[in-house]
C-alpha cells in the first residue's frame, strides 16, 4: 500500500477514530505511524465542533482519532455529528476500545476469552424498545434497527473473515500489539486471571456472611449490595469451584502450570454486537439478549455513532458482562484493540486512494541544495500561509523579499522539495522573471508539460495559453514559483510591449488565478513584494553566525581547510553571513585549496571586491 501524504485540508480525511476512555486513546495513539499535528493543528474545526482532535497516519492510512468526554451512545452520537460537521470526507468511523465478551460453548478459535478481539458485523441497539407488563421488549423492526456497512465494507469484512485472510490480520494484530505495549502502561495479565464464572453464579457476599441484602437477592434475584458490587471476587470468596471451563484456556493453563506460560494470541471474532448505554453486569441477562438478537459482544458507542456516520466497532474484551467483571484487562484489551485497528486498516485500500494515484507536474530546473542549513522558521512559515486551507476561497499569494544574496531562491527551493513530499499530487512549477523572454519560455515549458492545444504554433500567445489552463480549477492544485521578480515595471507597467501580439500588458497579467493554486514570489524589491502579496512577505535577513558557521563548514570539501573558532568568525563577519558570499568564498578555497586563514588574510586586504566578483562553479 502507498503510504499516506499529509493531507491538505479536512477533507483529506475519509477514517475517523471513536475512544470513550483516556487508555483506549493511548493506545490507538500508540498505534500512529505518524502524526500531523506535531508542530500544531494545521487544519482546524468547524464553528462549534467542541470535539479534540489527533491527525496522523495509523496502517498507511490518514486518519483523525476523536476523544470522547463520556461514555455512551449519546456522547458518542454528538462526536461522531461534529465529525461529520468538521471533516466532510470521512468514509468510515471506528469506535475502537474495550467491551464485554459473550462466552460460548464451542472449542478452538470460536471461543471468546479476555484480550480477543471483536469487529462488528452489524450494531444491535439492545436498549432501544418497550417496558410493558411483564417486562422490557426490544424494538426489532427493520426502520428502527441500525444499519450495516455498506458493500464496500462488508465485502472487505466477508475477505477478513476467509481463513487466510484470517491469519494475516491476526498476526498483524499481535505483531502491532507488541509494539503498542512496549509505548503504554498494557501489560498481558496472564491466563490464571481469565476467569469465566456460571452465568447464575452471582458477585454476592457467600458463606457466613451476615449480608442480608446479598442473601435475598440470592433467593429473589434481586440487586446485590453496593458493599459486594464493589469488591473483588477474593474479597468476597467467590467459589471457583463455579468457573467455566474452557479448552482454549485450559490449554494456555497446562503452559502455565509448566512454567513455560506464554502470551496468548489474540483470536479476532466477526459478529452482531450489542450497543447501549446500560452497563451489562448481569450474567443472566448477557445471555438472555445474546440469545435474542445473536450477539457477540457489549459496548456503549456504536449505535450513537452509526446514527451520524457508518461505523463499524472493533474493540478487545475486557470481561464476561457479569457481576464478576474487573478492570484486570481494560488496557491490555484497550492495546488489542488499537493493533487490530491497525492491521485492519493495513488491509483497506479508500477508492479515492486508487484515484489519486497520478503524481503532479514538476517542472523545477534546480537540484535539491544538500547544504541547504538553517531557515527553518521561514521555510515554516512558507509551509503555513501556502497551506491549501489557509485561503480556501482565494488564490495563495506569498512573496519572499530580502537583499541579493540572502537566500531567497534556496528558501522558494527547499519549500518547494518540502511541499512535494507533502503534497505529491500538487504540481509545481519554477519560472524567472529576470526578463519577459525567460518568463516566456518557462511557460512554454509548463504548456508542453500540460499538453496545451496550439502551445507550439508559431503564433501562439504562450503566455495566455498557460494562464488560462492554470486559472481552470479542473487542472488541479499548483504552486508557482515566479523567482528574481525585482523590476516593478516589467512587473506591473503596462507599458512593455509584447512582441507577438503587440497588446501591452505587464508580466503580472500574465498570473493565473485559481482557488487550487499558489503563488510564491521571491524579490528585492520590497515594493513588488508588497504589491504582489500584501500582508503576507515574508522577510529574509541574513544567517546567524551558527548557521553561517554551519553552511562555511559544510561547503568545504576538506575539513583541514577550516580555521580556528575566531578566524571562522572574523570571516564571517566580513562576508556579513549571507550564503551567496559564503558559498563563493567556500568555492574559492575549494579550488584553490586555500586555508580559511589564509582567505582571511586576502578578505582583509583591497582584493575582497575582486574575489566576490569571480564566477566558481559550486
Amino acid at each position: 500500500m502507498t503510504e499516506a501524504s499529509r493531507p491538505r485540508d479536512r477533507k483529506g480525511f475519509e477514517t475517523a477514530i471513536i475512544c470513550a476512555s483516556s487508555a483506549e486513546a493511548d493506545a490507538v495513539e500508540a498505534s500512529f505511524d505518524k502524526f500531523w499535528d506535531d508542530d500544531g493543528d494545521m487544519y482546524g474545526k468547524a464553528p462549534g465542533d467542541t470535539n479534540s482532535y489527533t491527525t496522523g497516519v495509523i496502517g498507511g492510512l490518514n486518519v483523525v482519532l476523536a476523544f470522547m468526554p463520556g461514555i455512551g451512545k449519546g456522547s458518542a452520537a454528538n462526536v461522531a455529528t461534529n465529525i461529520r460537521s468538521s471533516f466532510g470526507g470521512i468514509k468510515l468511523a471506528l469506535a475502537v476500545g474495550i467491551c464485554a465478551g459473550v462466552p460460548n460453548n464451542t472449542d478452538g478459535d470460536h471461543q471468546i476469552l479476555l484480550g480477543d478481539v471483536v469487529i462488528s458485523k452489524a450494531v444491535v441497539q439492545y436498549d432501544f424498545g418497550r417496558q410493558i407488563d411483564g417486562g422490557f421488549r426490544r424494538k426489532t423492526d427493520v426502520e428502527e434497527s441500525l444499519g450495516r456497512p455498506n458493500v464496500e465494507f462488508r465485502s472487505l469484512l466477508a475477505k477478513l473473515q476467509s481463513a487466510r485472510s484470517r491469519k494475516r490480520l491476526q498476526d498483524k494484530t499481535f505483531r502491532y500489539l507488541t509494539d503498542i505495549i512496549q509505548k503504554t502502561k498494557a501489560q498481558y495479565p496472564g491466563a490464571m486471571e481469565d476467569k469465566l464464572y456460571k452465568s447464575t453464579y452471582r458477585h454476592v457476599h457467600h458463606g457466613t456472611s451476615t449480608c442480608t441484602t446479598c442473601a435475598k437477592c440470592e433467593e429473589d434475584d434481586t440487586s446485590a449490595c453496593d458493599d459486594a458490587l464493589k469488591a473483588s471476587c477474593a474479597q468476597l470468596g467467590c467459589d471457583e469451584t463455579m468457573l467455566v471451563r474452557r479448552g482454549r484456556l485450559d490449554r494456555a493453563m497446562d503452559g502455565v502450570h509448566s512454567g513455560e506460560e506464554v502470551k496468548q494470541k489474540p483470536i479476532i471474532h466477526y459478529g452482531l454486537v450489542a450497543s447501549g448505554d446500560t452497563v451489562m453486569k448481569s450474567g443472566k441477562q448477557r445471555d438472555k439478549v445474546a440469545a435474542e438478537a445473536k450477539v457477540i459482544a457489549f459496548e456503549m458507542e456504536g449505535a450513537g455513532v452509526w446514527d451520524n456516520l457508518p461505523c463499524i466497532v472493533i474493540k478487545g474484551v475486557c470481561n464476561y458482562g457479569d457481576s464478576h467483571k474487573n478492570k484486570v484487562w481494560q488496557d491490555y484489551a484497550a492495546a488489542t484493540a488499537a493493533a487490530c485497528t491497525k492491521a485492519f486498516l493495513r488491509e483497506w485500500t479508500p477508492m479515492s486512494q486508487i484515484q489519486s494515484s497520478v503524481k503532479g507536474h514538476w517542472l523545477v530546473p534546480f537540484g535539491r541544495n544538500e547544504h541547504f542549513i538553517g531557515r527553518d522558521s521561514h521555510i515554516q512559515e512558507v509551509m503555513k500561509k501556502l497551506h491549501p486551507q489557509t485561503y480556501d476561497n482565494d488564490c495563495q499569494r506569498v512573496a519572499i523579499a530580502g537583499l541579493g544574496g540572502v537566500g531567497k531562491t534556496q528558501i522558494a527551493l527547499e519549500a518547494a522539495f518540502r511541499l512535494r513530499e507533502t503534497y505529491p499530487d500538487q504540481s509545481v512549477f519554477w519560472v524567472p522573471a529576470i526578463d519577459m523572454m525567460n518568463f516566456e519560455r518557462a511557460y512554454r515549458e509548463i504548456g508542453n508539460l500540460l499538453e496545451l492545444p496550439g502551445i507550439d504554433d508559431d503564433k501562439a500567445d504562450v503566455k495566455s495559453l498557460v494562464k488560462a489552463a492554470l486559472s481552470r480549477e479542473r487542472t488541479g492544485s499548483w504552486l508557482l514559483i515566479i523567482d528574481n521578480a525585482d523590476d516593478i515595471d516589467l512587473l506591473y507597467n503596462r507599458g512593455n510591449k509584447d512582441g507577438q501580439s503587440g497588446i501591452v500588458l505587464a508580466l503580472a497579467d500574465y498570473l493565473p488565478f485559481s482557488r487550487k493554486g499558489s503563488l510564491l514570489l521571491t524579490t528585492r524589491n520590497s515594493k513588488v513584494a508588497v504589491k504582489h502579496a500584501g500582508v503576507n512577505v515574508i522577510r529574509v535577513e541574513e544567517m546567524t553566525e551558527d548557521d553561517a558557521r554551519q553552511l562555511l563548514e559544510k561547503s568545504l570539501v576538506d575539513a583541514r581547510l577550516r580555521g580556528a573558532d575566531d578566524v571562522m568568525s572574523r570571516l564571517l563577519g566580513l562576508l556579513t553571513h549571507l550564503p551567496l558570499a559564503i558559498k563563493q568564498a567556500a568555492a574559492y578555497m575549494n579550488e584553490n585549496g586555500t586555508h580559511v586563514s589564509k582567505y582571511l588574510e586576502i578578505c582583509e586586504s583591497e582584493e575582497l571586491l575582486e574575489l566576490l566578483s569571480t564566477d566558481f562553479e559550486d
